[in-house]
């Protein structure tokens, strides 16, 4: 599920007849063709948990429960790793004179380059966490797989386990906190369904609801809005959402 091919040894892929399979292969039912589209989630899941409630830094520290099997198996490659940008540095040549040179390096770094405070050898911290769920959750889910937003519902409920005052209890937070949010998407996961937008438990139909009230209750504020051309989607959205998903604990 979450393993480089390449990683995999000779006699597993002998298993699984997959000699031809190599990462320039164009079948889609490849394991490298596989890999490059879970990267494609992963990558977004990867931006959107490293900026989870900054303001408290809580998911930037490292848990006191790190997954074992994986910080300690360096044969196991952690999931931010597998979408982490390098920055090269970059040096600009000119000629002065006979055979002079002189190289001049650029400290400029790409803006889609984070800077994050490294943890300690064996150490994992809490967006790590809340990353593998997402991902596990992508994963066991195909057909919706990861939709912004699911990082801020699943942030207050990771961040209730992860600080209770029972020591077993923060201790299998990361286990109890994905079957809560299973659970819980259970319950809205056609909100983050495009195509069930227009359905009647949809997103989109909420949103004509509420604009079908505010016409009903503030009709004068519904017209500036409408000749605005402010489509509620732009400013509706997190009132409209229950309020679970309001909850910030930063």
């Amino acid at each position: 599920m979450v393993v480089e091919p390449a990683r995999l040894s000779k006699k597993k892929i002998q298993d699984h007849n997959n000699i031809d399979d190599h990462p320039l292969n164009p079948n889609p039912d490849s394991r490298w063709m596989s890999f490059f589209k879970d990267n494609e989630v992963l990558s977004q899941i990867d931006k959107d948990v490293r900026r989870l409630c900054p303001d408290i830094m809580f998911f930037q520290r490292g848990t006191d429960y790190p997954c074992r099997i994986i910080v300690d198996d360096p044969e196991v490659e952690r999931l931010h790793r597998r979408v982490t940008q390098m920055s090269l540095k970059a040096s600009s040549v000119t000629r002065k004179g006979l055979g002079l040179t002189k190289m001049e390096s650029s400290n400029r770094r790409s803006a889609t380059v984070e800077d994050y405070h490294p943890l300690p050898p064996g150490a994992e911290a809490h967006w790590e966490v809340v990353e593998r769920i997402l991902f596990i959750y992508a994963k066991l889910n195909p057909g919706q797989s990861y939709v912004q937003g699911m990082n801020e519902i699943i942030g207050p409920i990771y961040y209730t386990f992860a600080n209770d005052p029972n020591l077993e209890t923060r201790e299998m937070a990361e286990s109890d906190c994905f079957w809560c949010f299973i659970s819980l998407m259970g319950e809205i996961r056609d909100f983050f369904i495009r195509t069930l937008d227009e359905s009647e438990s949809g997103i989109g139909s909420m949103m004509k609801r509420l604009m079908a009230n505010l016409k009903q209750h503030d009709h004068q504020l519904w017209n500036r809005l409408r000749l605005q051309d402010l489509e509620p989607q732009f400013f509706s959205f997190r009132s409209v959402r229950p309020p679970i998903f309001q909850f910030q604990v930063c």
